[in-house]
């Protein structure tokens, strides 16, 4: 019986195991570079549109 029980709490884990990889996995592409890119993109856009904008006036 103490075998059946390590193998079940040995598939519970991997399995688990298994589930959270999956969930950051997915979870990390999109939080992770969306913030950063973003708020880059925006800041320079930002700046060039106003650097442009006083020299072209």
């Amino acid at each position: 019986m103490s075998a059946a029980l390590v193998i079940a709490v040995v598939v519970t884990v991997v399995v688990l195991g298994a589930a959270v990889a999956v969930v950051v996995n997915s979870t990390r592409p999109y939080v992770g570079p969306r913030p950063a890119p973003v708020t880059v993109d925006r800041d320079a856009q930002g700046a060039t549109v106003a650097t442009d904008g006083g020299e072209g006036s």
